[in-house]
C-alpha cells in the first residue's frame, strides 16, 4: 500500500451511518469493535502447548447529537424498539481522494439508552445508547473470523 494523495485519511465527517431504515447526520459518536479471544493449553510443566480458537466478541454503541435525533431513530424501530434487530452499516469516504469502505454491524439491539442532563449545561442533550451485537462484523465486507457452517 502507498502513500494518500496529499495525506488524505478518514475523520469523522468522512462517516456515513445507517441505522435500519434510517440514514443520516444523527450521531456524535459510532464505537464498534471485535477480537478473538483465544484460550491457551497449558502442558505439563507450565509451558503453553497449544491455543484454544477461543470466543468472538463484538461490541459497539451509539451516541446521538440530541433527544429529538435519538427519538427519531427510536420511532424508526417500530413498536417494541427494544426488540428489533437491524444492521449498523458505517461508510467512510473523502470524495474523490480515498476508497469507500464500508463496514456492517449485523443484528444490532439496543440494550440501553441514558441521558445526562444537568443544570448550567447550555449544551443539547444528547442520548448515549449500548448494542447488543450477533453476528459477525464485516470490515468492508471481510469478517475476522470463520462461521460454523454445520
Amino acid at each position: 500500500m502507498g502513500f494518500l494523495v496529499n495525506g488524505h485519511e478518514y475523520s469523522f465527517t468522512s462517516i456515513r451511518a445507517g441505522m435500519g431504515k434510517l440514514k443520516g447526520d444523527l450521531l456524535s459518536s459510532v464505537n464498534y469493535s471485535d477480537g478473538l479471544d483465544g484460550g491457551k493449553v497449558q502442558g505439563g510443566d507450565g509451558t503453553p502447548i497449544g491455543m484454544t480458537k477461543g470466543t468472538y466478541e463484538v461490541d459497539a454503541s451509539l451516541e446521538f447529537h440530541t433527544r429529538r435525533h435519538f427519538q427519531e431513530f427510536f420511532d424508526s424501530l417500530g413498536p417494541y424498539p427494544y426488540e428489533v434487530f437491524f444492521p449498523l452499516v458505517v461508510s467512510y469516504s473523502e470524495t474523490n481522494v480515498t476508497p469507500v469502505l464500508t463496514d456492517t454491524v449485523p443484528l444490532c439491539r439496543i440494550k440501553k439508552s441514558s441521558v445526562d442532563a444537568s443544570k448550567g449545561n447550555n449544551e443539547a442533550i444528547p442520548v448515549k445508547v449500548e448494542l447488543i451485537v450477533g453476528g459477525v462484523i464485516l470490515w468492508n465486507g471481510k469478517p475476522g473470523v470463520s462461521q460454523r457452517q454445520d
